[in-house]
Protein backbone atom coordinates (compact mmCIF):
# COMPACT_ATOMS: atom_id res chain seq x y z
CA UNK A 1 0.00 0.00 0.00
CA UNK A 2 1.15 3.44 -0.61
CA UNK A 3 -0.44 4.62 2.63
CA UNK A 4 -2.39 3.43 5.49
CA UNK A 5 -5.68 3.65 4.34
CA UNK A 6 -4.98 0.92 1.36
CA UNK A 7 -4.22 3.35 -1.33
CA UNK A 8 -2.28 2.24 -4.24
CA UNK A 9 0.13 4.99 -6.29
CA UNK A 10 -2.60 5.08 -9.02
CA UNK A 11 -5.05 7.92 -7.25
CA UNK A 12 -8.61 6.52 -6.56
CA UNK A 13 -7.48 3.10 -6.84
CA UNK A 14 -7.48 0.58 -3.17
CA UNK A 15 -6.76 -2.48 -2.68
CA UNK A 16 -7.65 -5.40 0.20
CA UNK A 17 -6.15 -8.85 1.21
CA UNK A 18 -3.52 -10.42 -0.82
CA UNK A 19 -4.13 -7.65 -3.74
CA UNK A 20 -2.64 -5.42 -1.36
CA UNK A 21 -0.58 -7.27 -0.82
CA UNK A 22 0.51 -5.95 2.93
CA UNK A 23 0.10 -9.36 4.47
CA UNK A 24 2.54 -11.36 2.53
CA UNK A 25 5.37 -9.15 2.30
CA UNK A 26 8.82 -9.79 4.39
CA UNK A 27 7.88 -10.68 7.80
CA UNK A 28 4.25 -11.73 7.93
CA UNK A 29 2.19 -14.01 5.71
CA UNK A 30 -1.30 -14.83 5.82
CA UNK A 31 -1.25 -18.86 6.37
CA UNK A 32 -3.96 -21.38 5.70
CA UNK A 33 -7.22 -20.22 7.63
CA UNK A 34 -5.80 -16.57 8.21
CA UNK A 35 -5.92 -14.74 5.64
CA UNK A 36 -9.58 -13.16 6.15
CA UNK A 37 -8.87 -11.61 8.69
CA UNK A 38 -6.16 -9.31 6.82
CA UNK A 39 -9.38 -9.11 4.06
CA UNK A 40 -11.71 -8.33 6.48
CA UNK A 41 -9.78 -5.49 8.05
CA UNK A 42 -8.15 -4.09 4.87
CA UNK A 43 -11.42 -4.13 2.90
CA UNK A 44 -13.25 -2.16 5.56
CA UNK A 45 -10.57 0.64 5.41
CA UNK A 46 -10.54 0.59 1.73
CA UNK A 47 -14.13 0.30 1.09
CA UNK A 48 -14.92 3.30 3.36
CA UNK A 49 -11.72 5.49 2.34
CA UNK A 50 -12.96 5.03 -1.22
CA UNK A 51 -16.24 5.61 -0.40
CA UNK A 52 -15.66 9.12 0.98
CA UNK A 53 -12.94 9.65 -2.36
CA UNK A 54 -15.76 9.10 -4.47
CA UNK A 55 -18.47 11.63 -3.10
CA UNK A 56 -16.08 14.46 -4.07
CA UNK A 57 -15.38 13.20 -7.28
CA UNK A 58 -17.45 14.47 -10.56
CA UNK A 59 -18.45 12.43 -13.16
CA UNK A 60 -15.67 10.40 -15.18
CA UNK A 61 -15.45 9.98 -18.88
CA UNK A 62 -13.55 6.88 -20.51
CA UNK A 63 -12.77 7.42 -23.51
CA UNK A 64 -12.76 4.55 -26.41
CA UNK A 65 -9.30 4.23 -26.47
CA UNK A 66 -9.30 2.80 -23.26
CA UNK A 67 -12.04 0.50 -23.73
CA UNK A 68 -10.31 -0.94 -26.28
CA UNK A 69 -7.04 -1.57 -24.72
CA UNK A 70 -9.14 -2.93 -21.17
CA UNK A 71 -10.96 -5.53 -23.48
CA UNK A 72 -7.99 -6.58 -25.37
CA UNK A 73 -6.30 -7.51 -22.42
CA UNK A 74 -9.17 -9.39 -20.55
CA UNK A 75 -10.45 -11.14 -23.47
CA UNK A 76 -6.89 -12.37 -24.56
CA UNK A 77 -6.70 -15.66 -22.83
CA UNK A 78 -10.64 -16.30 -24.45
CA UNK A 79 -9.14 -15.91 -27.76
CA UNK A 80 -6.16 -17.85 -27.88
CA UNK A 81 -6.69 -21.40 -29.15
CA UNK A 82 -4.63 -23.56 -27.13
CA UNK A 83 -1.88 -23.40 -24.43
CA UNK A 84 -1.95 -24.09 -20.97
CA UNK A 85 -5.46 -24.38 -18.95
CA UNK A 86 -5.06 -21.96 -15.99
CA UNK A 87 -6.26 -24.81 -14.01
CA UNK A 88 -3.19 -26.64 -15.05
CA UNK A 89 -0.78 -23.26 -14.44
CA UNK A 90 -2.32 -22.64 -10.44
CA UNK A 91 -1.19 -26.22 -9.79
CA UNK A 92 1.73 -26.37 -11.07
CA UNK A 93 2.20 -23.03 -8.88
CA UNK A 94 1.09 -24.31 -5.98
CA UNK A 95 3.26 -27.64 -6.00
CA UNK A 96 6.32 -24.68 -6.40
CA UNK A 97 5.30 -22.49 -3.24
CA UNK A 98 4.03 -24.41 -0.48
CA UNK A 99 6.31 -27.19 0.08
CA UNK A 100 7.49 -25.94 3.56
CA UNK A 101 11.36 -25.46 2.73
CA UNK A 102 9.81 -23.06 0.67
CA UNK A 103 7.03 -20.98 2.29
CA UNK A 104 7.61 -21.53 6.08
CA UNK A 105 11.21 -22.75 6.73
CA UNK A 106 13.32 -20.35 3.82
CA UNK A 107 16.88 -20.13 2.94
CA UNK A 108 18.46 -18.04 0.45
CA UNK A 109 19.62 -21.02 -2.41
CA UNK A 110 16.23 -22.98 -2.05
CA UNK A 111 14.37 -18.89 -2.07
CA UNK A 112 16.73 -18.11 -5.22
CA UNK A 113 15.81 -21.64 -7.21
CA UNK A 114 12.15 -21.62 -6.83
CA UNK A 115 12.43 -17.70 -7.64
CA UNK A 116 13.74 -18.81 -11.00
CA UNK A 117 10.82 -21.55 -11.72
CA UNK A 118 8.54 -18.21 -10.79
CA UNK A 119 10.49 -16.28 -13.24
CA UNK A 120 10.31 -19.23 -16.22
CA UNK A 121 6.26 -19.00 -15.46
CA UNK A 122 6.27 -15.21 -16.08
CA UNK A 123 8.05 -15.37 -18.85
CA UNK A 124 7.14 -18.65 -20.97
CA UNK A 125 3.83 -20.23 -19.30
CA UNK A 126 1.48 -16.96 -18.47
CA UNK A 127 1.50 -15.63 -22.26
CA UNK A 128 0.29 -19.11 -23.09
CA UNK A 129 -2.82 -19.19 -20.64
CA UNK A 130 -5.67 -19.94 -22.44
CA UNK A 131 -9.56 -20.09 -21.52
CA UNK A 132 -12.70 -21.97 -22.95
CA UNK A 133 -15.36 -20.15 -20.94
CA UNK A 134 -16.19 -16.77 -18.96
CA UNK A 135 -15.49 -18.75 -15.77
CA UNK A 136 -12.08 -20.16 -17.07
CA UNK A 137 -11.11 -16.70 -18.23
CA UNK A 138 -11.42 -16.18 -14.55
CA UNK A 139 -9.23 -18.30 -13.61
CA UNK A 140 -6.09 -17.71 -16.42
CA UNK A 141 -6.42 -13.83 -14.85
CA UNK A 142 -6.44 -15.58 -11.32
CA UNK A 143 -3.29 -17.44 -12.37
CA UNK A 144 -1.91 -14.81 -13.55
CA UNK A 145 -1.68 -12.56 -10.39
CA UNK A 146 -1.21 -15.92 -8.73
CA UNK A 147 1.88 -15.82 -10.39
CA UNK A 148 2.87 -12.30 -9.40
CA UNK A 149 2.21 -12.92 -6.31
CA UNK A 150 4.85 -15.49 -5.51
CA UNK A 151 7.59 -13.51 -7.44
CA UNK A 152 6.21 -10.56 -4.58
CA UNK A 153 6.37 -12.86 -1.64
CA UNK A 154 9.96 -14.84 -2.69
CA UNK A 155 11.58 -11.37 -3.47
CA UNK A 156 10.69 -9.99 -0.77
CA UNK A 157 12.11 -12.93 2.04
CA UNK A 158 15.02 -13.15 -0.05
CA UNK A 159 15.31 -9.61 1.00
CA UNK A 160 14.60 -9.44 4.26
CA UNK A 161 17.65 -11.13 5.56
CA UNK A 162 16.41 -11.75 9.74
CA UNK A 163 13.19 -13.74 10.96
CA UNK A 164 10.59 -11.81 12.22
CA UNK A 165 6.66 -13.08 12.55
CA UNK A 166 5.77 -15.75 10.43
CA UNK A 167 8.91 -15.31 7.93
CA UNK A 168 11.92 -17.65 9.14
CA UNK A 169 14.87 -17.90 7.63
CA UNK A 170 17.50 -20.80 8.39
CA UNK A 171 20.21 -18.81 7.12
CA UNK A 172 19.16 -15.99 9.09
CA UNK A 173 17.14 -17.06 12.63
CA UNK A 174 17.21 -13.74 14.69
CA UNK A 175 15.17 -10.23 14.13
CA UNK A 176 17.72 -7.54 13.64
CA UNK A 177 16.70 -4.24 15.60
CA UNK A 178 16.92 -1.96 14.29
CA UNK A 179 18.57 -2.51 11.10
CA UNK A 180 14.78 -4.69 10.25
CA UNK A 181 12.12 -2.24 12.45
CA UNK A 182 10.87 -1.59 8.70
CA UNK A 183 8.36 -2.57 5.96
CA UNK A 184 9.38 -3.70 2.62
CA UNK A 185 8.08 -1.84 -0.42
CA UNK A 186 7.51 -3.42 -3.49
CA UNK A 187 7.89 -0.77 -6.78
CA UNK A 188 7.89 -1.27 -10.14
CA UNK A 189 10.56 0.52 -12.06
CA UNK A 190 11.26 0.33 -16.16
CA UNK A 191 9.64 -3.09 -15.64
CA UNK A 192 11.39 -4.48 -12.94
CA UNK A 193 10.50 -5.29 -9.46
CA UNK A 194 12.54 -2.79 -7.07
CA UNK A 195 12.52 -3.67 -3.27
CA UNK A 196 13.06 -0.76 -0.08
CA UNK A 197 12.61 -0.92 3.47
CA UNK A 198 10.60 1.67 4.89
CA UNK A 199 10.98 2.64 8.59
CA UNK A 200 8.01 1.78 10.90
CA UNK A 201 7.53 4.18 13.36
CA UNK A 202 9.80 4.64 16.90
CA UNK A 203 6.89 4.33 18.92
CA UNK A 204 6.13 0.91 17.65
CA UNK A 205 9.94 -0.15 18.83
CA UNK A 206 10.72 -2.72 21.14
CA UNK A 207 13.14 -1.16 23.96
CA UNK A 208 16.18 -1.87 22.47
CA UNK A 209 17.96 -1.13 25.72
CA UNK A 210 17.04 -4.80 26.75
CA UNK A 211 19.05 -7.85 26.53
CA UNK A 212 17.87 -9.46 23.40
CA UNK A 213 16.05 -12.49 25.39
CA UNK A 214 14.60 -10.31 27.25
CA UNK A 215 13.64 -8.26 24.67
CA UNK A 216 11.90 -11.18 22.78
CA UNK A 217 11.29 -13.93 25.71
CA UNK A 218 9.34 -16.53 23.27
CA UNK A 219 11.66 -17.13 20.47
CA UNK A 220 11.92 -19.87 17.65
CA UNK A 221 14.38 -22.80 17.04
CA UNK A 222 17.95 -21.65 16.23
CA UNK A 223 17.46 -17.98 17.53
Amino acid sequence: PANMNCGSSLPGLYAAGDALGNIQNGAVYALTGSAIAGGAVTGTIAGETAAKEALQIGELVVGDDEIKRAKAYIFTPIERKGGFSPRWVTQLLQNTMMPYFVSYIKKADRLEATLKLVEFMQEHIVPKIFARDPHELRLAHEAKNMILSAEMRLRSALFRTESRGNHYREDFPRREDPEWLAWTKITRENGEMKLIKVPIPEEWWPDLSLPYNERYPFRIPGE
